[in-house]
Parts: structure tokens; sequence; C-alpha cells
């Protein structure tokens, strides 16, 4: 089996070439049929789905994917000698570099924890615009309705 040297030096191609295109599009379909149950789900239970926690719980996990990409990220630029690596005598589980890419090395846990303070420096700056701020100046924070507005109202 051939592939494209882009999808050769990216790794693209490697699942077709190793199971076969068969094997490939059985789950690219079993996802889709996945995804298309969960849109339903939401789309049927959307008015009792607590969507401020949803959307924080979200918030949390793209967060630790960010961390974990800025990892494998700085792990990637130091094999290919783009960063250099200061190795650490830290100990770190090795389920902790496989599943959020955290390894002993100064550069990674640096630019890691600059990427963790963005993510929550981030949220923080978020929450004291939104919030905290209009509720020390007087203003009152937004309230939720508990019917819709009225039409002349609007």
């Amino acid at each position: 089996m051939e592939c494209s040297p882009r999808a050769f030096a990216t790794g693209v191609g490697e699942p077709r070439l190793r199971y076969g295109t068969g094997t490939v599009l059985e789950g690219v379909a079993i996802a889709g049929v996945l995804i298309a149950a969960i849109g339903a789900l939401t789309f049927i239970a959307h008015h009792r789905i607590p969507y401020k926690r949803m959307l924080v719980s979200t918030g949390v996990l793209i967060g630790i994917v960010f961390v974990g990409m800025v990892g494998e990220t700085v792990q990637e630029w130091q094999q290919a000698g783009w960063l250099p690596t200061t190795p650490l005598d830290v100990h770190i589980p090795g389920w902790v570099g496989t599943w959020l890419a955290t390894f002993p090395t100064a550069e990674g846990l640096i630019l890691q924890g600059l990427a963790l303070a963005f993510v929550v420096g981030s949220y923080l700056i978020a929450e004291e615009l939104g919030h905290r701020r209009p509720v020390r100046k007087g203003v009152r924070p937004a309230a939720r309705l508990d019917s819709p507005p009225d039409a002349a109202a609007v």
C-alpha cells in the first residue's frame, strides 16, 4: 500500500495502511452514529440540561487538552532539536506522560505551567469582568428570566 509523502511524514495515513481502509471507515461510521445519538439526546433534553455546569466542564476539559498539547509540542520540538532539553531529577509516572504529555524537562514543565496559568487567568479575568466588577460598582448582574419577555417590552 502506498501513501503520499506528507501523509507518511505526519502519520495521517498510518492507520489506513496498518489496518486497511475498511477498518478505518468502520471507525468513522461508529463515531458518526455516536455523535448523532449524543446530538439527538441533547436536542431532545435541551430544557433539562444544566448549561452552565456543562460549559464549565467543557472548558476544564479543553484546558486539560490544551496543556497536554503544549507538553506534546514541547517534546516534539525537543526531539527535533528546535528546543533545548534540560532534564530534571523528578519522577513523573508513565501514565502522566501518556495522558497529559508531562515529561521531566524544565522547558516542558515551565511551558505547561504557563499554559495552565493562561487558562486559569482567562477564566478569572472573565469572571471578574462579567460578574464581580459590576457587583462592586453597584450594577445588578443579569438575572435569569422565569418566563419569556413580553413582545411589547422588546
